[in-house]
């Protein structure tokens, strides 16, 4: 039975946050469709009171048109706002696109956090779907046998380290620009001694892969992610970065595909 690593507070306190997040990112999506409608719904609602009305409307009497008119155009309005609020809190995707991003990380000769892990085996994890088509992976799963070494894969800050329900044992890593959030997940264990805030080198040891969280008992492996901090300093919920496109050799290119993190 391996050892506990977190007290049952602090998972309890990270599964609700897991499920926070989960409601934002599905409010968040309802939002965006919702607001592709503003415009013509906009459209419709200045109509009312015009010559463009049907008979039937011209009959109704003007009071309650227009207090149905300002009710919906309220409405939309506060929607349309906690919308922008929400895109807010990402960084936009600088001009150029994606690639951008994926050519300052190549540049940087990022290690693969398991050794000799082959980058090719990681194609296509990054749109793969989670959550029975609800959600979207943005990572990518290193296959390797239990208590294999995870490396980090840049110089950088340990930022947290915690327990999730999805995750399980974390590692947040923040590279030295402060840009970009590397994270480890469904760890063993951490390597002894090291703690948030510490500053880890590129190759340096920083836990072992295991199967906490939601991970399969029968399937260890490494979750990693990359992503841009947030620009309210939020660890996560930054643009997701394909980790296969910065490993691939030769280096690959982003594929164009949409997401709401590149419109």
């Amino acid at each position: 039975m391996r050892p506990i690593n977190a007290s049952s507070q602090l998972r309890a306190q990270s599964a609700k946050i897991a499920e926070l997040t989960r409601e934002v990112e599905r409010l968040n999506h309802c939002v965006a469709r919702l607001t592709a409608r503003l415009d013509s719904i906009t459209a419709r609602l200045n109509q009312i009171g015009g010559s463009s009305l049907t008979a039937t409307e011209k009959a109704k009497p003007k009071g309650k048109s227009s207090e149905l008119k300002n009710r919906i155009t309220a409405a939309f309005s506060l929607l349309k706002n906690n919308y922008q609020d929400a895109r807010a809190i990402r960084p936009a995707v600088p001009r150029g696109g994606m690639q951008a991003w994926i050519d300052e990380l190549r540049g940087r000769g990022l290690a693969m956090p398991i050794a000799g892990a082959d980058p090719e085996k990681l194609k296509g994890h990054f749109y793969a779907s989670r959550g029975g088509g609800k959600r979207t992976h943005h990572a990518v799963d290193i296959m390797a046998p239990r208590r294999t070494p995870v490396l980090a894969v840049e110089d950088g800050r340990v930022a947290r380290m915690n327990f999730n329900s999805l995750g399980g044992l974390t590692v947040y890593q923040v590279d030295p620009s402060e840009k970009f959030v590397y994270y480890y997940a469904h760890l063993d264990s951490y390597v002894p001694g090291m703690k948030a805030g510490d500053y880890v080198t590129k190759g340096q040891l920083i836990g072992y892969v295991g199967t906490t969280g939601n991970a399969p008992e029968s399937c260890p492996h490494l979750h990693f992610s990359i992503n841009r901090l947030a620009e309210n300093g939020r660890l996560n919920g930054g643009a997701p970065i394909d980790p296969y496109l910065i490993f691939s050799q030769p280096p690959a290119v982003a594929d164009g595909r949409r997401s709401k993190f590149n419109t």
